[in-house]
């Protein structure tokens, strides 16, 4: 009888064990279930904790007085924490496919600049933005600058400090670290951060005006990289005018690395309507076959200037 007795006991345990085992699965599945309570046949089944790592759901069941177990699955743990601007990037993936070609954007080795428009000056003729290198999918906020440029003269006015590395880490946010800065430099230059910016496409319309642009790039005779580009201002109503005469520096390989296309990607517009920013993109072969698209913003009265 007690062997009989024995055998009944431990297939009734494993029994349990395999139940035990199922509701654990199940509850497993379900992600969207903070507690789930259940009452099990043999109240003196031990408590149960199941530690994982990773984006595995973490178990534990807790055995309460009236032989109840408790299985509670704890949220997952918050992604990383990114920078927290005032301002949004330029969704630009479609128009660099558009102008690079797939075969470019597409690539592994394609890594562009993230921009980011922060606001005009009241009287139109003050641009700030800034640029965050894109590294493997993610920013590196080490790489981010803010630049405050003149579009009368495109002279860049002011930016933020040149990473260095003895003073800062690798991973300091420089928004974090220069924010007050920034702000103070943006209201000397009556720059208020505006959220809502946009790229626009042509054709221009002032008045009875219309206008379109296009670039033109320079071919180096003795290396297969560009020499520089230039930038031209079509009107309807004045002709053409040159906006933009850029050299890039004599040697094939500079401390930006070789420049092979040149397109302009649209352009911003403030309070004043005489007066635009285009959106340069400059591709870059740099180290270790790293393709990147680098921008640069051209300054472009639709009124003034001498027209052919």
């Amino acid at each position: 009888m007690s062997n009989t007795k024995q055998r009944q006991s431990a297939l009734k345990n494993g029994i349990n064990t395999s139940l035990l085992s199922l509701f654990i699965l199940a509850i497993t599945a379900c992600s969207d279930k903070e507690e789930v309570s259940l009452t099990l046949t043999d109240p003196t089944t031990p408590a149960i904790t199941e530690a994982t790592t990773g984006d595995q759901k973490v178990i534990e069941a807790i055995k309460n007085d009236d032989d109840t177990l408790a299985l509670t699955i704890p949220e997952q743990s918050p992604p990383p924490v990114t920078p927290d601007y005032p301002f949004k990037s330029l969704a630009l993936e479609s128009q660099l496919e558009k102008k690079f070609g797939r075969n470019v954007t597409g690539s592994s080795s394609f890594m562009p600049e993230g921009f980011y428009p922060l606001g005009w000056s009241e009287d139109g003729d003050k641009f700030a933005y800034a640029s965050q290198q894109v590294i493997n999918g993610a920013s590196d906020p080490s790489t981010f600058n803010v630049f405050v440029q003149d579009l009368i003269t495109d002279k860049i006015i002011w930016r933020t400090p040149p990473e260095k590395s003895s003073k800062h880490s690798k991973n300091t946010n420089r928004w974090e670290l220069y924010k007050s800065t920034v702000l103070s430099e943006l209201k000397k230059h009556n720059i208020s951060l505006n959220s809502d910016l946009s790229l626009q496409s042509p054709p221009i319309s002032l008045k009875k005006d219309t206008l379109s642009y296009k670039v033109k790039v320079l071919r180096s005779k003795k290396y297969s990289s560009l020499k520089g580009y230039k930038i031209l201002l079509k009107s309807s109503k004045k002709g053409i005018k040159k906006v933009a005469n850029v050299t890039f520096k004599n040697k094939f390989f500079d401390e930006v690395g070789s420049k092979s296309q040149v397109h302009i990607l649209g352009y911003l517009q403030g309070a004043n309507p005489k007066r635009i920013g285009l959106l340069v993109g400059v591709l870059e072969l740099r180290s270790k076959g790293v393709q990147s698209v680098r921008y640069k913003i051209v300054g472009a009265s639709l009124t003034a200037g001498k027209w052919h």
